[in-house]
């Protein structure tokens, strides 16, 4: 089952941070994609802090 989650930041692997971000994990976790967050969006969770996407993997958090 699919997830999308939403924190304050998301740093990608190549170093850059974006501001107010969803991101959608597959079943295992990984990350399927990300887009900025413009306004409500049903079903995506809300996390405080900063997360980072990892190159192999997914995010460096525990929304897994």
């Amino acid at each position: 089952m699919m997830r999308k989650v939403a924190a304050h930041r998301i740093v990608l692997p190549d170093g850059e941070v974006l501001g107010k971000e969803v991101v959608t994990l597959d079943e295992r976790g990984h990350v399927v994609e990300h887009h900025s967050l413009t306004g409500e969006e049903p079903g995506v969770e809300w996390y405080c802090g900063t997360y980072e996407i990892l190159a192999d993997r997914g995010l460096n958090s525990d929304w897994e």
